[in-house]
């Protein structure tokens, strides 16, 4: 992704506009433990890669653990991809404004 397109892109992170919603569930409840239930679906967790309006976090591969606590609840766009973008997790701005990917096989891809 060029630059210019790129830094669009994560302006606009915390709208979520672009999301296939068909393709993910409404985090709900207690959110960290949606979101690792969901992860637990993948062969390979020890990763993700972050997209984000934060610059501290955006750009990094960072653990399962402190992706985690970085970005689940956090009140910014973020992308989040773990294993090998098998579940995305999708997080905006404002409360009931987190969403996840179902698990898709990277064989399936």
């Amino acid at each position: 992704m060029k630059p210019k397109t790129r830094a669009k892109f994560i302006k606009e992170l915390h709208h979520l506009n672009f999301l296939r919603y068909e393709l993910f569930d409404k985090v709900s409840g207690d959110e960290d433990a949606f979101v690792r239930n969901r992860l637990c679906t993948l062969p390979t967790r020890s990763v993700c890669y972050v997209l984000s309006e934060s610059s501290a976090i955006d750009g990094q591969t960072l653990s399962m653990n402190k992706a985690l606590a970085k970005v689940v609840g956090a009140d910014m766009g973020t992308l989040s991809f773990f294993g090998n973008a098998d579940i995305v997790y999708a997080g905006a701005e404002g409360i009931n404004h987190r969403w996840i990917s179902r698990f898709v096989s990277s064989a399936n891809k």
